[in-house]
């Protein structure tokens, strides 16, 4: 027969209610002993106690589940987000449910769909947002459900953002302090860097603007390699002096036609995530815009979290902006003297 949550109580000499406290880990937990803690966690083993999830669920009205809709597992980013949200919901004890829309609109609806009638405590959504006066759009902010946007932005929802606005003009007065007057950009089109949802390539022509130099923007489409690929092959007719590269898969790729072409090589600056493989220094690699999605996903649950236990709390503000930092040296960098070679790549003078 299964145990219950009665027999743990009998056996430890405690309530039912101190005993709860501890398997759901509550704060007032802490007012128990270690020792009582221990007796607990033995009485757990000795009958093999399995928590009834339904019944926890009656009880408190919350599945202990968040949502997560995704468009493609497959893509590697989208799976390091999975990833990154599976090991920081576990430290909640909240199971995460994952759904992929496969760049359906039809789909994308269903998943919401189908993870409300999951009864889904609270939704990470890092999609674009769901379509305005919509029925379903109407529900989730009608019900107040708990849902907040990741790496974009709606008004009716809690936001959380990169913010790359600072970093690039950090990274664009740079390469103008060393002698830039024209700066190449290869971004995608589609990324989303700044609170105001603005593109990567958009706060780049402004820092140009600002700094004095001249923006020559490629915006390219990372899921259609047709325009990776023209975009590469003018690059590689006529190397410009200083780039501004997103993507560590792209830059290497670049770095690599160069080299095969023996073109002139240029200074770049390469945006990357912290989670992805840092690149190594070379004679072209002088700096990184490093943007931080771990932050944003802890960020994320945390909000979403406040949302679910805690909605009558209004303190946290609608939208969060986690800033990414220009670097001159980064974890992974093997060059041991950073700041020499770099000068030295740059052409710098001690004076500048």
């Amino acid at each position: 027969m299964r145990a219950s949550l009665k027999d743990i109580a009998e056996y430890t000499g405690l309530s039912k209610s101190a005993v709860s406290m501890h398997l759901n880990k509550h704060q007032l937990a802490a007012r128990l002993s270690s020792a009582t803690r221990a007796r607990i966690d033995e009485a757990v083993k000795k009958f093999n106690y399995v928590p009834s999830y339904t019944a926890r669920a009656l009880s408190s009205g919350k599945t202990q589940t968040i949502g997560f809709v995704v468009a493609e597992l497959a893509m590697p980013y989208n799976s390091l987000m999975a990833s990154a949200l599976i090991d920081e919901t576990s430290k909640h004890n909240v199971q995460l449910l994952i759904s992929a829309t496969k760049y359906s609109p039809e789909k994308e609806i269903k998943c919401l769909e189908d993870l409300l009638s999951r009864r889904a405590d609270g939704i990470i959504y890092p999609l674009s947002p769901p379509s305005a006066n919509t029925k379903l759009y109407n529900r989730l902010i009608e019900e107040h459900y708990p849902l907040v946007m990741a790496f974009n932005q709606d008004k009716n929802f809690h936001s959380v953002m990169k913010d790359s606005t600072e970093a690039m003009r950090q990274a664009v007065a740079f390469f103008r302090k060393g002698g830039a007057e024209e700066i190449t950009i290869i971004a995608n089109r589609n990324t989303l860097f700044a609170s105001a949802g603005e593109k990567m390539h958009d706060l780049f022509v402004k820092a140009c603007e600002e700094s004095g130099c001249k923006p020559d923007t490629e915006p390219v489409d990372f899921l259609d390699a047709s325009t990776i690929d023209s975009c590469l092959e003018r690059i590689i007719r006529n190397p410009p002096d200083f780039m501004i590269v997103q993507g560590p898969l792209l830059m290497t790729v670049l770095k690599h036609k160069l080299h095969r072409f023996k073109n002139k090589l240029p200074r770049i600056i390469n945006v990357i995530d912290n989670w992805e493989p840092p690149p190594q220094r070379d004679e072209m690699l002088v700096g990184v815009i490093m943007c931080y999605p771990d932050k944003i996903i802890k960020t994320a649950v945390d909000i979403l979290l406040r949302l679910i236990n805690k909605p009558e709390d209004g303190s946290f503000p609608l939208l969060v902006k986690e800033p990414a930092d220009f670097l001159l040296s980064w974890p992974g960098d093997t060059c041991e003297n950073t700041i020499d070679e770099i000068k030295r790549l740059m052409g710098y003078c001690a004076s500048n």
